[in-house]
Formats: structure tokens, sequence, C-alpha cells
């Protein structure tokens, strides 16, 4: 004789159990239905306990690599995890920064004040100098290539 209600019961538990995880800290154990799983450990966390510091993670504790561009040099300075940020800071401006100010290239064109950079900046390829998109033609710049450059013949 078999109970129809037992195995139907059985059925349901089975299919709560096997969506999500549980939370793999210690202290949690919460089931999230969407976890993360550490790059590093491989367990699986929920949303309270991703990140590395969080729970505790033995395997991530330097795979941390975030910086903080410094506002003298531009440069990027790690974040030492654990140190407070104004001491990474001055380590880095007594060391490696030394207050070198990094001048940031404008366009040279008459009259232009655009601050050149890696999504701005056009080399001309006559005269070899860098301008902004607004110059990069030759007669925008006073291009000193341009002279030299041989003149398209008329109509072709």
């Amino acid at each position: 004789q078999v109970c129809h209600g037992h195995a139907k019961a059985t059925a349901s538990r089975a299919m709560e159990v096997d969506v999500g995880k549980q939370c793999a800290a210690e202290s949690c154990g919460q089931l999230d239905f969407l976890p993360f799983q550490c790059d590093m450990c491989k367990k699986s966390f929920c949303l309270d306990h991703r990140t590395y510091a969080a729970h505790k993670c033995e395997k991530g504790a330097n795979a941390d690599c975030r910086v903080v561009v410094c506002p003298v040099c531009k440069k990027g300075v790690k974040i030492v995890p654990g140190e407070e940020l104004r001491v990474t800071f001055e380590r880095h401006q007594s060391g490696e920064c030394a207050g070198k100010v990094v001048k940031v290239p404008k366009c040279p064109a008459p009259g232009c004040k655009q601050k050149l950079g890696p999504a701005n900046k056009y080399t001309c390829k006559l005269c070899n100098v860098d301008v902004c998109l607004q110059h990069r033609y030759e007669d925008a710049h006073n291009c000193a290539g341009a002279a030299k450059a041989p003149a398209a013949a008329p109509g072709g």
C-alpha cells in the first residue's frame, strides 16, 4: 500500500532543497536564491558576505586591487587592506609622488585651452603635433608640415 500524500510531500521538500544555496559564512547560513561565488575560496555567499573582508576569506586577503588616483601626480595609489587611506597617501606623497605635479598637455592651437587626453587627442600626420579634435585639420592648427607636403593634383 502506497501513501500518495507522503510522496507529494517528499517531492515538494526535494524541490525546496535544490533551489538556491546557503551562505557559507559561519554566522549566517541564509538561504540565497542568487548566491555569489567567491573567486578565491569557491564558496557561495549571500549579498552581505560576498566580499573577501565580509566572509574573512583567507585566500582573498591579498587579492584586493582597488586604487585611488592621487590628486597631485595623477597616479593610481593601491589601497592597503586594513590601513587608513590617510596613512597610505602620506607614504605615497613622501616617496613615489614627492609633490611632483604632472602637467596635463593642452592643445597648441592659438586660443585653445582644451586639455588633451586619450579620448580627445589627435596626432597630426604631417607635423606630428598632438592637438584636440576641433583642431585636427592642418589649417586649424597652423600645421608646419602642411607647407612641406605636396599639394594634390587638381581634379584627381
